[in-house]
């Protein structure tokens, strides 16, 4: 909210290609800074995509529930070509609808990318939560969503942060939720890393118990 009250930045933070294209930029990857500006900008991602998808649902039962951003909503969201068609369509549900594509198609990359940061990498994976179902029965998005789900799997398996497992379930939940087409694979997924926990705590209590 504060950037968008700075002629200079307001449309900055829902220009998402910009966005994106600034949080991997490698230029300066070694250097401290790097790191910061890196943890700045994903945090304006997850805010600037929460603010969006957060009010589709308010209205429609195709998004999570939320509270509407109406200067956020105004906004232009022209940054992918095969989005859905914005005929007959309000423009809210239309830019939502762009959202989702964008960030599905980035949050793999990014998940793998950043799996070492747990700051920036826990921002990320609340993402996945805020994706429109009917962006994600696409046939289009399959190969996208097959990628997103064993990112935030390989994640869970990995790593150690409470922040980031949490958040990692929450969405995995939140995917396998709803009729959409890949709510089955989601869920599919789920008992997987179900019985490769049972099967780690199991272990563990086996090794104290001896």
């Amino acid at each position: 909210h504060s950037l968008r009250a700075m002629p200079q930045y307001a449309d900055f933070v829902t220009n998402w290609a910009s966005l994106l294209n600034a949080i991997g930029d490698e230029s300066d990857s070694s250097t401290t800074t790097h790191v910061a500006k890196q943890r700045v900008l994903v945090q304006m991602l997850s805010c600037a995509v929460q603010a969006v998808m957060g009010s589709v649902g308010a209205d429609d039962e195709d998004g999570p529930n939320g509270d509407v951003d109406p200067e956020v909503l105004a906004m232009d969201v022209d940054v992918i070509a095969d989005a859905p068609s914005a005929k007959k369509k309000p423009s809210s549900k239309v830019s939502s609808e762009r959202l989702s594509i964008v960030i599905l198609q980035a949050l793999p990359d990014l998940l793998v990318r950043f799996k070492t940061d747990p700051a920036v990498l826990s921002s990320l994976a609340k993402l996945p939560r805020f994706l429109l179902p009917s962006v994600l029965s696409l046939p289009q998005r399959k190969k996208d969503f097959s990628l997103l789900l064993k990112s935030l799997v390989e994640i869970f398996n990995e790593s150690a942060d409470y922040d980031v497992l949490c958040n990692v379930v929450l969405s995995l939940a939140e995917l396998a939720r709803g009729d959409h087409t890949r709510a089955k694979d989601a869920r599919h997924q789920m008992v997987l890393v179900a019985k490769a926990l049972d099967g780690r705590v199991a272990r563990l209590l086996g090794e104290v118990a001896s």
